[in-house]
């Protein structure tokens, strides 16, 4: 799983090889932010052995600007809701 802001080329949080618990031969690869080396996206890290026994993510949202237009997919505009 991956969340990037495309626009500005960063990576956001990733979280990959997340489906092979228990391989030691594919460690899970976590990052937030733009690896610094390597891949921006943290894939091929193998670093989640590096993190403590005890994880936690705190995600904090501010409330925004309600957009009644929807999401916008791959560059396309979004469809028009009705009111009706």
């Amino acid at each position: 799983m991956q969340v990037h802001n495309y626009e500005a080329a960063q990576t956001i949080i990733a979280l990959n090889r997340w489906g092979s618990a228990g391989n030691t031969t594919n460690a899970l690869c976590v990052g937030i932010g733009n690896q610094p080396t390597g891949n921006p996206d943290w894939t091929f890290a193998d670093n989640a052995g590096t993190y403590d026994l005890v994880r936690r993510l705190h995600v904090l949202v501010l409330p925004g600007v309600s957009d009644a237009s929807g999401p916008e997919v791959a560059g396309r505009p979004a469809r028009s809701r009705s009111t009706a």
